[in-house]
């Protein structure tokens, strides 16, 4: 007889299996029930935390999500994605700060990473500071040089700024790219 304390994968995968179906198939309140079972079966397993943060995210339970992925990134500190989501749960609640703090440890792993690098220069838009914004930006550009929504902000930020003509070549870019661009 088995001790119920031992992992048993079998018993983890059929549970996350069905999790993730009941999730896809929109029956949140079943999904919620399965993942919370498996976090109190397997609480050292971040990944639980992180899929339960997904779907509480997806009901704009926003604190509870981002509950769920601070407990996922006790266990696993390094993982940039619990990060991530960490910071988008921190902007949607209005905590700036946080959230910068969260995709700068996002980014210390992953430093390429075109959405850490997009949100976290809206969030020093949100924070008014345009300059660090127009910089992160700026990066997202040189990584992704077709990146519209960057392209966007910063041709925004430019013209706020009154440097028509570098503002005018960006909208050109992206006019460019999208004929059909509102901006």
């Amino acid at each position: 007889m088995k001790d119920s304390t031992t992992f048993d994968q079998d018993y983890l995968e059929h549970r996350l299996n069905a999790a993730f179906s009941v999730h896809e198939a929109g029956d949140f309140r079943q999904a919620e029930l399965l993942y919370r079972e498996l976090i109190d079966h397997y609480p050292g397993i971040w990944q639980l935390y992180f899929n339960c943060g997904l779907l509480l995210f997806e009901l704009g339970r926003l604190e509870e999500a981002l509950e769920c992925n601070l407990s996922g990134l006790a266990i696993n500190p390094a993982s940039d994605d619990l990060l991530y989501n960490s910071a988008i749960c921190q902007k949607e609640l209005g905590n700036y700060h946080s959230a910068i703090e969260s995709y700068l440890k996002a980014l210390d792993i992953n430093p390429d990473d075109i959405d850490s690098l997009y949100n976290l220069a809206g969030c020093f838009r949100l924070i008014d500071d345009g300059q660090r914004a127009e910089e992160i930006y700026r990066d997202v550009i040189k990584l992704a040089p077709e990146h519209l929504p960057s392209l966007n902000n910063l041709a925004y930020l430019t013209h706020k700024r009154g440097e028509i003509e570098s503002a005018r070549q960006l909208y050109e870019k992206i006019l460019e790219i999208d004929p059909d661009h509102e901006s």
